[in-house]
């Protein structure tokens, strides 16, 4: 390390290290809560997102969520100790109790600081404290948090650097997104009549993870069980496609997801998976089957049970769900749109997992100063 590099504790860093609100939540509250499962893979995901009323309980101002807060996970085994930066806020934001807000001062660079205390993730877990399972992060402990603390000019050069790598990411994932868009307006546009979906894919059940095929944290990847991998709440039922697994949409709850490229096309005992039926066409294309489902929200209806948080299914069920499907005068034309579509999006996903496998590897290295940033890389 530099010899111009010095220590620092967070709370040095940072005007505020708190926790957030115990919200009052109602449907049209006006403000978002941003709860623990929003925080994953260094991102804010608004999905799981709550609303509060600060009608029924004010919102100090010093909770109220600005951009370059960082967000740290502070309750549960598994769960405390992740972290993420807010890039932006649409409207006004809070998060609850279970998570702490660390607001960069104006001594240190907002967005290099977030990556420091994304490095440090593993000692941030060793600071909780209680029992198993009902593990507590105190905001007092976080605050005195060691950070190597390098001259301004220098966290500018980091946050530049490792910025320009996420700012490709997350402008990719942007366009996945767009580009899956435009793959459900050429489905819709193309579907003429409903099939069941027996009649154009083959269902078979997943598998329960056991052994090896678990990771430290109980996850069955690359089954894609829980809702670790993907930032979501998903029931019992997932309905997949052929390679590369994806499954079906149905609001918050049955969640439309893309598998990383490369993964295995493996699914726990809470998934299904189809396979288009030859005999429809000898050539289906996955998205064919991932789109009709995509659009077919009315088919898992049945499956959302009242009053109940997750639905429970089986293969009889999937069998009979009724989905949108195109007519076979206009199936192989929308396919080789389809096409076109899938292969712009493996490419953005194969690039996007480069990119995060080169940031991963340049992070720990400029944080450390093991690794200097180009003279023209840093700002003046």
């Amino acid at each position: 390390m530099s010899e111009v590099w010095s220590r620092a504790y967070l709370q040095d860093l940072a005007t505020i290290v708190g926790r957030g609100i115990t919200p009052k939540y109602s449907a049209e509250g006006d403000f978002l809560v941003i709860n623990q499962k929003c925080v994953r893979h260094g991102r804010v995901s608004l999905g799981p997102a709550r609303r509060h009323d600060s009608s029924m309980r004010a919102v100090r101002s010093d909770k109220v969520i600005v951009p370059g807060d960082i967000l740290v996970n502070s309750t549960g085994v598994g769960t405390l100790g992740r972290t993420a930066p807010v890039v932006t806020t649409s409207e006004p934001m809070t998060v609850d109790s279970h998570l702490t807000i660390v607001r960069p001062n104006h001594n240190v660079d907002a967005r290099w600081l977030a990556y420091a205390v994304s490095a440090a993730e593993p000692e941030i877990e060793e600071m909780a404290e209680g029992s198993t399972g009902q593990t507590e992060l105190s905001r007092h402990r976080l605050a005195l948090l060691e950070i190597d603390l390098p001259p301004l000019s220098h966290q500018q050069g980091i946050a530049a650097t490792l910025g320009a790598l996420d700012d490709k990411i997350e402008s990719n994932r942007r366009a996945v997104t767009i580009a899956e868009q435009l793959g459900d307006a050429l489905f819709a546009a193309a579907a003429s009549e409903s099939r069941l979906l027996s009649d154009v894919a083959d269902i078979t059940m997943g598998s329960s993870p056991r052994g090896a095929d678990l990771n430290e944290d109980g996850d069955g990847l690359p089954f894609y069980q829980g809702t670790r991998d993907f930032g979501v709440r998903f029931p019992s039922l997932r309905v997949w496609t052929t390679a590369p697994v994806r499954t079906a949409a149905k609001n918050d709850t049955l969640m439309s997801v893309r598998a990383p490229v490369g993964e295995l096309n493996r699914a726990s005992a809470d998934c299904c998976i189809g396979r288009g039926v030859a005999a429809i066409h000898s050539d289906t294309h996955p998205s064919t089957l991932y789109y009709a489902m995509r659009s077919s929200s009315s088919a898992w209806d049945k499956f959302q049970g009242e009053g109940t948080v997750f639905a429970s299914v089986n293969k009889t069920d999937v069998h009979g769900a009724e989905i949108r499907w195109v007519g076979d005068g206009a199936l192989l034309e929308l396919e080789d749109k389809l096409r076109v579509i899938d292969a712009r999006i493996e490419s953005l996903e194969s690039e996007t997992q480069r990119l995060t496998a080169l940031r991963d590897a340049l992070l720990p290295e400029l944080l450390a100063g093991r690794m200097r940033v180009p003279a023209e890389g840093v700002a003046a």
